[in-house]
Formats: C-alpha cells, sequence, structure tokens
C-alpha cells in the first residue's frame, strides 16, 4: 500500500455546506490518475496502463507541460488513443491524467446544471477541491500536480444492483420507475449521463409513521456524472434535433427498465 502526503490547495465552498454549525456528512470524490483501479485493470479504455507506478511520476510531470496534450486525451474520443501500443507509460498516464481532468470538468457542469435537483434526487454538492501532493513541485508543472475533487452529500443506501436483497419484491417497480422518473427530470435539464447503470442509483430506505404503522418509504438518488454532457456546455451546442436524437440512442432508461422486466 502507497502511502501519500497531500496539502489542500484550495477549498471552492458553495451553498450551504460552508456555514452549518453541524455539516452533514460527506465524502471527498477525486480524480486521481493514479488509483483509478478500476480503470486500470477492468476498463478495455485503460487497463493497458498497468498499476501507477510512483518511480514514473517525476518523468510524468516533466512530460505534461512540454507537449501538445491533445493527442493524449484533451478532446474526447473514447475508442482510439489509449488503444496506441506504441505509446510510452509516460505518455499513456499524460492520457489519464487529461482523462480525470475531463470527468472531473464533466461532473461539475453537470452539478451546476442540476443545482435545482440537489438534495432531492442528486447529491448536494458542498466544495470543490484541490488537492496538491508534491509540495516540491513549483513552477510551470505545478498545475499536473494539482489533484481536483468535489466534496459531496453522503448518500445512506443502497445500490439498484443489491435492490433483491434489501426491499421487498412488491417495491421494486416503484423504485425503478422513479429512478426512471429521475432520468427523464435530468434529460429536462439538458443533460445526457452516459453512465447510467445499476451502481450509480442508490436507493435511501427510511421508516415513517402512518397512524399506528410503521412504514418504509424508499427515495432514489443518481449519483456520478463524470461521463455527463450539459447541452449548454458544448462547444457546439447542437439543435433541438440533433439533441434529441443523441438522447433517444443513449438509452439511459434501459439500466433500470431490465431491472423491472427482469
Amino acid at each position: 500500500m502507497n502511502s501519500l502526503s497531500t496539502k489542500i490547495a484550495d477549498l471552492f465552498l458553495d451553498g450551504d455546506g460552508a456555514t452549518q454549525k453541524n455539516p452533514p456528512s460527506a465524502i471527498l470524490n477525486l480524480y486521481d490518475r493514479r488509483f483509478v483501479v478500476d480503470f486500470r485493470e477492468h476498463s478495455y479504455l485503460y487497463k493497458t496502463l498497468g498499476p501507477w507506478d510512483p518511480a514514473t511520476d517525476h518523468e510524468v510531470l516533466d512530460f505534461l507541460p512540454n507537449h501538445d496534450l491533445e493527442q493524449f486525451g484533451s478532446t474526447y474520443d473514447p475508442d482510439s488513443y489509449i488503444s496506441n501500443e506504441q505509446w510510452t507509460v509516460i505518455e499513456k498516464e499524460a492520457f489519464l491524467h487529461n482523462r480525470c481532468l475531463q470527468f472531473y470538468n464533466s461532473e461539475t457542469k453537470a452539478y451546476d446544471a442540476l443545482q435545482s435537483l440537489q438534495g432531492i434526487d442528486i447529491p448536494i454538492i458542498y466544495a470543490g477541491v484541490q488537492l496538491q501532493t508534491d509540495a516540491s513541485c513549483t513552477g510551470s508543472n505545478t498545475h499536473f500536480i494539482l489533484i481536483h475533487g468535489l466534496l459531496l452529500e453522503s448518500i445512506d443506501g443502497f445500490s439498484l444492483h443489491d435492490l433483491e436483497i434489501n426491499a421487498s419484491e412488491e417495491s421494486w417497480q416503484e423504485i425503478c420507475e422513479e429512478g426512471i422518473a429521475i432520468i427523464n427530470k435530468i434529460n429536462n435539464h439538458n443533460v445526457i449521463n452516459e453512465d447510467v447503470r445499476l451502481d450509480n442509483v442508490l436507493v435511501h430506505q427510511s421508516r415513517v409513521s402512518v397512524g399506528n404503522e410503521q412504514r418504509i418509504v424508499y427515495k432514489v438518488i443518481l449519483i456520478n456524472f463524470a461521463m455527463a454532457w450539459v447541452r449548454d456546455c458544448l462547444k457546439d451546442r447542437p439543435t433541438d434535433e440533433d439533441w434529441t436524437i443523441w438522447k433517444c440512442g443513449k438509452d439511459e432508461e434501459g439500466a433500470l427498465g431490465c431491472v423491472i422486466q427482469g
């Protein structure tokens, strides 16, 4: 296990999280190329990178400011760059650095566009964070050793993947239909999420009193917008027709619909 020494470079507070005496529990979601284990081990786009090697980091920091990063994933093309087996390990790390930054920017824009749904259908975003992992790094390289993150509301619940073992069968359809309704709300805010899957749909369970009875109530919350697209933030804003065609082609409801059918 690697031990890291870090310091918070910047904390950008947003909303009421900064003023509450007893703020709610929160999680810090970091977009750090070194520890995106799922990508490095399982994703066909990233698995050729292998585990992070601390010995290469200074080489990466020397490489990044001195090269045209467009060829290493600064623009979004999910099917090309990482498959280039001619790249060195340093070039592949440059690719993942840019991809993590793209994930951070996408999620930040999505939460901004979905402000009215925060705390209801999606988590609240409390702050943006920058961590500096190498205090000795100065000058033009500083930008590349900053790790971006978001401080988000922590949701107490189970994922839709575990619906069968956490909720009664008679509640399944209602839960999944609520999830589909939230997806449609998000779409109505001109946001398309390409990562709608069971693990990114959480279900919070609570008990309420109805007369003399205690009733279990479920609330669906969608998380993870790192692969979301905000229409108004795209360089070439799609027309209504193009946006509708694109949205229909993503089948965001499919992951939830299959649970209902299954």
